[in-house]
């Protein structure tokens, strides 16, 4: 469980995490590639948790330094929800993707806590009624 901007606890309904490159045998990224793969991002959440909405990606931070330009190496996607309402609502969700360059073992629920940090939940997520 995390917590939002305003101190909400947040669940974690269920997570996915790959290599952001996963696939690429010979060569390097360039920025052709890393458009392709931040364009990706919202097709693959639809993919691993259907058609719910609403859906968020935190913009990537490329990494410029050096050639070839570098997105973060792990794509996170989570499915989140809350028992706080929003908009007269009784609960609130929202899919959430990002790049990182943690790795898994930082556990699941510090991966997820430092994105909602980069977020305001109460303006991204979407009410619901059970």
């Amino acid at each position: 469980m995390v917590q939002d901007e305003k101190g909400h606890y947040i669940h974690v309904v269920r997570f996915y995490t790959e290599d952001t490159y996963e696939g690429l045998l010979l060569g390097a990224p360039d920025e052709r590639m890393n458009e392709e793969i931040v364009d990706s991002v919202r097709e693959r959440a639809t993919r691993y948790f259907g058609e719910r909405r609403p859906f968020h990606l935190i913009p990537p931070v490329i990494r410029y330094g050096g050639r070839p330009p570098m997105l973060p190496h792990r794509i996170c996607m989570a499915y989140l929800d809350s028992g706080e309402g929003l908009n007269g609502c009784m609960g609130s969700y929202l899919i959430l993707a990002w790049f990182t360059n943690d790795e898994i073992e930082t556990g699941i629920a510090a991966m997820v806590q430092a994105a909602l940090d980069q977020i305001e939940w109460s303006a991204i997520a979407e009410g619901y009624d059970p």
